[in-house]
């Protein structure tokens, strides 16, 4: 699977190496960004809305990687859409300037602790636990079949 497919394609499934690197990937790259963003333009409007208009941006490649995994899993995306959800309500609300990700309020922090839930599930379900071992309805498993003589894995459904 190529970079593109990873980041710009919902078809298909991933194994935990290839998500671990997306995620990890995304999110360097989105602190970095915004780290700088807010060091070098400050905290104003214009910046405000640059980081709503990268951040809005970055949902779709961070969902990408979300459902494929979850595909991997045998189960529909419905977590992910949730969890772009209200990353997207996040971003609103910190264009809109009722959150500041530098000094959190009530309603961030409340944000903030539905990401987090959501985090440790994803961290658990896409992060820990193997995928459907063998073909599903979303794809082939991305994860080579064992050699002959060797211990084949567990079944997990």
């Amino acid at each position: 699977m190529s970079v593109a497919d990873l980041f710009f394609s919902t078809k298909g499934r991933i194994g935990r190496g290839k998500w671990w690197a997306g995620v990890i990937a995304l999110g360097v790259l989105n602190t970095a960004v915004t780290l700088i963003l807010f060091k070098v333009l400050g905290w104003n409007m214009v910046s405000r809305v640059v980081y709503g208009a990268w951040s809005l941006a970055m949902l779709y490649p961070a969902y990408c990687v979300l459902a494929k995994r979850f595909q991997d899993r045998d189960e529909r995306p419905i977590l992910a859409q949730i969890a772009i959800a209200v990353a997207a309500v996040q971003v609103v609300l910190t264009v809109l300037a009722l959150t500041n990700p530098f000094e959190p309020n009530m309603l961030g922090n409340a944000v903030s602790i539905v990401q987090g839930i959501l985090g440790l599930v994803f961290l658990v379900m896409l992060g820990c636990l193997r995928g459907t071992v063998g073909d599903n309805r979303f794809g082939p498993d991305p994860l080579p079949a064992a050699p002959y003589g060797t211990q084949q894995p567990i079944p997990t459904k």
